[in-house]
């Protein structure tokens, strides 16, 4: 259209073609094509796809109900296995919780909490990842003193025992 325009302007009907002509039939053809583009206004739609690794939440029980039981060892040697597993590790972003009677990022291990509170800990992970893809993982004795029944708490991620 733009071409159409200016070739009508500057060479229909018209014997002497100089260089000037030539070089506003130019100038006159990308100004009318960038105004009728502005005038379209056309919109670039970019879709930008992440590959996200799922969320591993291994959450472990640091009461004192997992030293009467004699099951400390057991546990940190899961542990270990699950932080030293390269497959593990490529698969998932691996995050670390220890719960008693609430839930915290694991530092250390002390197991001296008096009360479990497994209802809690599950609620708390799914709130914190509810719009994230991920599993939970969960070294406990299974013991729990205080909060609702764990057995009917809803979760959107899969639950391991």
């Amino acid at each position: 259209m733009s071409i159409s325009i200016a070739y009508f302007q500057y060479f229909f009907k018209i014997t002497n073609k100089t260089k000037v002509n030539t070089i506003l039939f130019v100038l006159r053809t990308i100004s009318i094509f960038l105004l009728v583009l502005l005038l379209i206004n056309p919109t670039i739609n970019k879709q930008e796809i992440k590959n996200i690794k799922p969320i591993l939440s291994v959450l472990i029980d640091n009461s004192q109900s997992t030293r009467y039981f004699q099951q400390e060892n057991n546990i940190e040697q899961t542990l270990q296995k699950i932080k030293r597993s390269k497959g593990i590790n490529e698969k998932f972003d691996v995050q670390l919780f220890s719960f008693g009677t609430s839930l915290n990022t694991l530092d250390s291990l002390s197991f001296d909490e008096n009360h479990t509170n497994i209802s809690n800990a599950l609620t708390s992970v799914n709130e914190l990842y509810k719009n994230d893809l991920g599993v939970i993982l969960m070294l406990t004795d299974g013991n729990q003193t205080i909060g609702n029944d764990y057995e009917f708490t809803n979760s959107k991620q899969t639950i391991f025992p």
